[in-house]
């Protein structure tokens, strides 16, 4: 594929402001360039300016960036992604050019090689994401939606942007709350990506702060709600289901965002989700590597069968999980520690987490100790493929994956 014809003068920008930015190092500095009522401005990680204080660079929580996210064909001539690595563009996306919206097929191509770096987050914000992120931190915000539409994302760049942009909230103390430990270290070092530090990451709030933010808020009981809610009057809750009624009971003027696009699950793991009793539909934007697989095994061999598939897996440089019922927890860990890098955990453990692949072991059993919630949850993490491990016969929501019974095939 040819390079973009403006490569070269996009790059001596890009030289320009690496030359004045007083924090060159770390995540790459500039996210894009967009083109509204006759003026040029790009985008990026922190404010850079030139020798007469003129704008080269306008951080992404300014409220310059604004047009770069909410992307309106009707008045922006040109919005141009940037694809960077160690100072050198090595590509450039044209999501608009001339009112003609090209932004499903940029955003396909952009997640497809999308690193899981916070550039690429930061830089893919849509503008259902970013009007959550920017929304009046006065009324409490529910950001809502199916796995991988990015509420996780929408909230930490929230808690960022509030940081950022009201430094009152940030004197008074701003609190992630996030239910796993796998997750509140993720959290932790996005923020820190996002020169956020002092945002406070915790599983349980015991004092006043000027903001919380709360993941997987569907879990909690309107009574930890209202004790919430008791903590801070400017609240933003995160969620894969929608919130029940209680809680919106209990925060009558909150302000609802469904996000709708996942830029996580492929195609055909979106569809299989739509089959199950429980979840929100999303549409999918990457087509990942093929169907689920479907793998009857005895169930002598179930754990050890999947362990293998996914070391295989592994050894080809994804990341990869296995994940089984809290039942076979314990020995299918003791399965994987001589094996490769591959990440054994109960549904529970994968909140907030994604992998290339993943292994689901015994679906029935874990419906039967965990719920279906639970099932939805590991059948929702992997974004290129998902395989299914199974010597029972499949819960219902993945019954029409069983192959054909033989004695039901017409004869030839």
């Amino acid at each position: 594929m040819a390079a973009h014809p403006e490569l070269a003068v996009e790059q001596d920008v890009l030289d320009r402001a690496y030359a004045r930015a007083t924090d060159p190092a770390g995540e790459p500095l500039i996210f894009g360039r967009i083109d509204q009522d006759g003026e040029s401005r790009y985008v990026g990680r922190c404010d850079v300016v030139d020798d007469d204080q003129m704008p080269l660079v306008v951080a992404w929580h300014s409220r310059y960036a604004t047009p770069f996210y909410a992307a309106d064909p009707s008045t922006v001539t040109l919005k141009r992604q940037f694809v960077e690595r160690a100072g050198r563009l090595t590509a450039l996306h044209d999501e608009i050019v001339d009112g003609d919206d090209r932004t499903g097929a940029a955003a396909r191509e952009q997640m497809e090689r999308r690193a899981d770096t916070m550039r690429a987050a930061t830089a893919t914000l849509t503008a259902q994401q970013y009007n959550a992120i920017v929304a009046d931190p006065a009324t409490p915000v529910v950001i809502s939606g199916g796995p991988g539409t990015g509420k996780t994302q929408a909230g930490l760049h929230r808690a960022a942007w509030l940081a950022h942009r009201h430094p009152e909230i940030r004197a008074a103390g701003i609190a992630y709350v996030a239910p796993s430990g796998p997750l509140r270290s993720r959290v932790a070092a996005v923020l820190s990506a996002l020169d956020a530090d002092d945002v406070i990451v915790t599983d349980s709030v015991d004092t006043a702060y000027g903001h919380i933010v709360v993941d997987e808020a569907h879990r909690l009981s309107p009574d930890e709600l209202a004790t919430l809610a008791d903590r801070s009057a400017s609240l933003t809750l995160l969620g894969d289901l929608p919130p029940p009624a209680a809680p919106g009971a209990t925060l009558p003027s909150a302000h609802h965002v469904t996000l709708t696009t996942s830029f996580r699950l492929p195609n055909p793991v979106a569809d299989l989700l739509s089959r199950q009793p429980t979840g929100t539909p999303v549409t999918s934007v990457r087509d990942g590597i093929g169907r689920p697989l479907i793998r009857p095994t005895d169930a002598a061999e179930l754990t050890t069968d999947a362990v293998r598939a996914a070391s295989a897996a592994a050894s080809t440089g994804f990341h990869v999980a296995v994940v089984v019922p809290p039942g076979r927890l314990d020995a299918t860990r003791r399965l994987a520690d001589s094996g490769q890098c591959v990440t054994v955990a109960a549904p529970a453990e994968l909140v907030g987490l994604e992998f290339d692949a993943v292994a689901v072991v015994a679906p029935d059993e874990i419906v039967a100790e965990s719920g279906r919630t639970a099932l939805h949850l590991a059948l929702s993490r992997c974004t290129q493929s998902l395989a299914i491990f199974h010597a029972e016969p499949l819960p219902t929501g993945l019954d029409h994956l069983r192959p054909p019974d033989p004695s039901r095939l017409p004869q030839l």
